[in-house]
């Protein structure tokens, strides 16, 4: 086919605190590949962060991964600092060769859909970045769309408002990653009435395990906890901990206990939970790597997470008697916790006394397994659909 009737559809997707974002454009970049013929389009990724070896396994699609680096981790994210990881470079150097990348990379190419995966709009620093690619590949028949979680806190009024300016000023679309039976973007993020008939909900965008001949084999005696991909974890951790002590060393005792790191985790709180760990050798605890997780976190008898979207959802999908959310002091995993609670297994505390009687009471088989309802989780596929419908238009 000639190149100029080719469809070209480039996504941009941007981590520095955790692996969810990356994890959700693979979904939706993977079901394209898998579901639509790619004699007549063409696929382009950008993405930032870590190097993500998973990305090496979209055989179509051409990728430019960016130099990376991160961020200061920061409660007040919008005034996050940006950290070089390279010893020779400064943070402006780091900037400026992402620039020179991105522009190599989009050289001369007329695309037709811009799809950012991860709305930056929490870091000043990334917001340039987006609007240097924007005003770079800008043409009269681009189309730009933005994707955003389930739930989007309306913590920072600068954010929301940034948020709420960008999508009226760039995006035809905004694809919400959630079901709407379970919560609405006016839940969570306000007034979003100026850009209501621009939003999508595609449902949650789950781990292709589920869509697989992935086979989960219960283990009675496991308890799993796992902070997920990100870098925050400690408090779970933490929480956990605090739950053991209080129990019954014989309840305990004879349970397998794994514990997931975060990918993106500190050094230092690793530091502490291993210390901790070491504290309580008398129990069967071990450290698994993140990557392993899906090999065992769903064949466990009982399981402990933050909450974050990816885990979260994965989790929900599972059979799993007992799931246990501890989420932090965010907004966005609270309203998740409380949103997935009425719908399936699911406990939810930030206290380590009810954590503890909530582990007790499911040895015990005292705590009460909920009937699941049904989640739309057809989100990577539906998002899939929806992104070609806009090309083909």
């Amino acid at each position: 086919m000639n190149d100029n009737n080719m469809k070209k559809i480039l996504f941009y997707v941007n981590s520095q605190f955790g692996i969810g974002h990356f994890e959700r454009c693979y979904n939706i970049i993977k079901s394209i590949e898998e579901n639509y013929e790619f004699e007549d389009l063409d696929t382009y990724l950008i993405y930032g962060g870590l190097k993500y070896e998973k990305y090496n396994t979209l055989e179509k699609t051409k990728i430019c991964h960016l130099t990376s680096l991160s961020f200061q981790s920061n409660e007040n994210l919008i005034s996050s600092t940006p950290i070089s990881l390279s010893p020779n470079l400064s943070v402006n150097e780091i900037f400026l060769e992402r620039k020179n990348q991105i522009t190599m990379f989009v050289n001369k190419i007329c695309f037709d859909l811009l799809f950012i995966e991860y709305f930056p709009f929490s870091k000043q620093s990334l917001i340039s970045e987006v609007e240097y690619l924007i005003n770079l590949i800008s043409n009269k028949s681009l189309k730009i769309a933005t994707s955003i979680r389930d739930f989007m806190t309306k913590d920072n009024a600068f954010n929301q408002e940034y948020a709420l300016n960008f999508i009226k000023r760039y995006c035809s679309e905004v694809f919400s990653h959630g079901d709407p039976n379970i919560a609405t973007l006016e839940e969570s993020f306000g007034n979003i009435d100026s850009i209501k008939e621009k939003i999508i909900y595609t449902g949650y965008v789950v781990n292709n395990i589920f869509n697989s001949n992935f086979k989960q084999t219960l283990v009675k005696n496991r308890i799993t906890i796992s902070v997920g991909g990100g870098r925050d974890g400690l408090f779970a951790f933490e929480l956990f901990f605090d739950a053991l002590h209080s129990l019954p060393p014989n309840k305990i005792v004879k349970y397998e206990i794994l514990c997931f790191l975060g990918k993106f985790m500190e050094k230092m709180d690793i530091d502490k939970i291993t210390r901790r760990i070491e504290k309580n050798s008398s129990y069967n605890i071990k450290i698994k790597e993140f990557d392993e997780y899906q090999e065992y976190i769903f064949s466990s008898f009982i399981s402990i997470s933050m909450c974050g979207y990816n885990t979260a959802i994965e989790l929900l999908q599972s059979d799993i008697p007992y799931v246990f959310f501890v989420p932090r002091n965010r907004t966005e995993q609270l309203l998740r916790s409380e949103a997935f609670q009425k719908c399936s297994n699911i406990y939810w505390t930030r206290s380590s006394y009810v954590l503890k009687t909530y582990i007790e009471q499911a040895i015990d088989n005292k705590l009460p397994i909920k009937v699941k309802s049904e989640i739309k989780s057809d989100g990577a596929l539906q998002t899939a659909k929806n992104i070609m419908n806009i090309v083909a238009n």
